[in-house]
């Protein structure tokens, strides 16, 4: 029977705080709101973009209706996409763990809430040469990720092999 590990990619393999912090002030400042400190962004992450961005607006008296959350949302995720390995690093050890998964036979594949995103970073850190498979849903905090990612295509593959998944905190 084979293996596999699939990583949720962001707080995982990757420290995209910068890049997120960067983004989510633009946002804010595109609705003349104050940036957010660092340490304040941190703290908002977690339950996907809808999520962060959400907190955002509320932290800052923005209105959170639907319609502006959502406007706000495509923003962010336009601006993070655009420059989603500016400011990220990849975690020490990160490569090396991912060797020497490759090299015990183990399968390896990342299940993220930012695709476009999270697939530029995996190809500036040079990740995605160990991956078989890049999932990507949107928005979903990552109880609900793992769960919807078995319903996708690599859940045929995943149904017939050991697989454990790996996500941040």
């Amino acid at each position: 029977m084979n293996k596999a590990v699939t990583f949720d990619l962001d707080g995982t393999l990757i420290d995209s705080l910068g890049d997120i912090h960067a983004a989510l002030n633009d946002v804010l400042q595109f609705r003349n709101a104050p940036p957010l400190a660092l340490a304040t962004v941190r703290g908002f992450i977690g339950k996907g973009s809808a999520n962060l961005v959400r907190r955002a607006l509320t932290a800052q008296n923005l209105a959170i209706d639907e319609a502006s959350c959502a406007s706000a949302l495509a923003d962010f995720l336009r601006l993070y996409s655009a420059d989603s390995a500016k400011l990220t690093t990849i975690f020490d050890g990160a490569i090396d763990a991912l060797d020497r998964l490759q090299d015990g036979g183990f399968c390896l594949g990342i299940c993220t809430t930012a695709a476009g995103t999270d697939q530029n970073c995996a190809g500036s850190f040079g990740l995605t040469r160990f991956l078989i498979r890049l999932l990507a849903v949107t928005s979903l905090p990552a109880a609900s990720l793992i769960r919807q990612c078995c319903f996708m295509p690599w859940r045929v593959w995943v149904q017939h092999h050991v697989c454990l998944w790996v996500i941040a905190k």
